[in-house]
């Protein structure tokens, strides 16, 4: 499965969120958690493009960042439930 790498190091994070840990650990785990859900990284991408107009989150302003937190997190509870349903 493609992992998605939205941002892997403190030196790849936009210049506006270096100083939101928080918010960068959770977009990655959230990113993350939709991949172990089996979505592809081009779908999360997506996601991002939904919520803020581009996926491009070097270009995103710190004000996107909750847009495209609950995005992802409405996709990972849709993710979540769809797996429940679906496993019994």
């Amino acid at each position: 499965m493609e992992q998605m790498t939205v941002f892997t190091t403190p030196s790849s994070y936009p210049a506006g969120i270096k100083e939101q840990p928080q918010t960068v650990s959770r977009i990655v785990g959230l990113s993350k958690r939709l991949n172990a859900l089996g979505y592809q990284s081009f779908h999360v991408r997506m996601m991002i493009r939904e919520a803020i107009g581009t996926d491009n989150l070097h270009n995103a302003s710190h004000k996107q960042y909750p847009s495209i937190i609950a995005s992802l997190e409405k996709y990972e509870q849709l993710g979540a439930s769809y797996q429940y349903t679906y496993s019994k």
